[in-house]
């Protein structure tokens, strides 16, 4: 049985649009709402990381400004009845009061436009947190969606299209929720989990998640410290939905010829300095299947950019405004390297050495997280958020956590 057609049904929301617009009838300049003859405008954004601290500097203010500048005008121009949030709204659970407030100022702007808001947690996300308020939200048609409810019964928008939504859900989490329909024999990996469940939704309609499919493509900005590792759901298993909406992975892409991934509005590591940026638009039929699709490109307010040359070529070389990393190819030991090229480049922040002639060949790319042992990669998260290796007792703490997990999660 699927999800949509015997659990209750599906949960119905009527499409709020402007002042002076009806219900279920196309508004001026086209904008409609999900029903039979009309269209529907889907703007389709993810990973924010509002509050990210990149190398030292808190992006907030440029995210702010890119949201001023960039998205809010996209929003302005294409009035879409359906604005999609996929997941890392935060870049950490409990996130910096200043990219609290900007994210309550965004869902307040955007609430103003009539658009209809669906945002899900992602695995940066506090769940709690950001669904704080939620009920409250729902009635300006911010939906915050922080459970498994609209995988149980789809949610529905004037009878449109169903809308299937899965924030990020852990392997427990997920086993949990098939086993609360009564399903025996559950698979042991995430994988199979994940196609258990999408084998069970209805066909058509669409799909809003925070996941990792196969086929995309992940850089250094995402945190591929997971447990055991994560198992990239195939793409074959969403074939049937006709839209699936995507965040976790920071480049724009599609792995499918249905599934998207919006990408991060800013870039979040250095690997991402020459990505377009972005966001995906979609003009959906009065059958409820995408017609028009646009990849939208966004600009940010500081441009990041990596610089490789010799040192005294590049202390001489043309100032640049953008957030840089420099990479020295000389041979030989310059002292304070970083203070006297930051003198010439303001917003230097990070500075690699990769001498052009070494004589001990390519430097070796750092171990894939695949070929590291569990408690090697709990070391390399410690370290990059605290600043320090785990203690003894940390250690001895995660491996008594490894045990009690067991092996199917491993």
């Amino acid at each position: 049985m699927a999800f949509g057609g015997g659990v209750g049904g599906p949960e119905t929301h009527l499409w709020r649009h402007r002042s002076g617009e009806s219900k279920g009838s196309p508004g001026p300049g086209g904008r409609g709402a999900f029903g039979r003859g009309t269209s529907v405008r889907v703007l389709h954004t993810a990973d924010w990381h509002l509050g990210k601290l990149f190398h030292g500097i808190h992006l907030t203010e440029d995210q702010a400004r890119l949201l001023e500048e960039e998205f809010f005008p996209l929003v302005r121009d294409l009035r879409p009845d359906l604005v999609v949030i996929a997941g890392d709204i935060f870049d950490r659970p409990v996130p910096p009061g200043e990219a609290v407030a900007l994210l309550g100022e965004v869902l307040a702007r955007l609430a103003e436009t009539g658009a209809t808001l669906l945002v899900i947690p992602g695995n940066h996300d506090s769940p709690e947190r950001l669904s704080f308020a939620r009920e409250l939200l729902a009635r300006v048609r911010v939906f915050v969606v922080a459970d498994e409810r609209y995988l149980r019964r789809p949610l529905l928008l004037l009878g449109g299209p169903p809308l299937y939504v899965a924030p990020h859900l852990s392997p427990f989490r997920l086993r949990e929720f098939l086993a609360s329909f009564g399903e025996g024999d559950l698979p042991e990996s995430p994988r199979g989990l994940w196609e258990r469940l999408l084998s069970r939704l209805s066909p058509g309609g669409i799909f809003v998640g925070h996941l990792f499919v196969e086929g995309g493509q992940a850089g250094e900005s995402e945190a591929r410290l997971w447990v055991g590792g994560e198992e990239a759901v195939p793409a074959r298993a969403f074939e049937k939905l006709d839209l699936v909406l995507l965040g976790h992975l920071h480049r724009p892409q599609r792995p499918a010829e249905n599934i998207y991934y919006a990408g991060s509005l800013l870039p979040l590591s250095f690997s991402e300095a020459e990505d377009q940026k972005g966001v995906w638009f979609f003009e959906m039929d009065e059958r409820g299947r995408p017609g028009h699709r646009e990849f939208l490109p966004l600009c940010p307010p500081r441009p990041f950019r990596v610089l490789r040359g010799r040192f005294e070529e590049l202390l001489s070389g043309p100032r640049e405004e953008a957030y840089l990393k420099i990479v020295l190819e000389d041979s030989g030991p310059i002292p304070q390297a970083f203070e006297r090229l930051k003198e010439r480049y303001p917003y230097l922040l990070a500075l690699e050495f990769a001498p052009e002639n070494s004589s001990s060949g390519p430097l070796r790319p750092p171990p894939s997280p695949e070929s590291l042992s569990e408690e090697e990669l709990f070391g390399k998260f410690l370290q990059e958020v605290a600043g320090r290796p785990p203690s003894e007792e940390e250690r001895t703490a995660f491996r008594e956590v490894l045990k009690r997990l067991g092996p199917a999660f491993l």
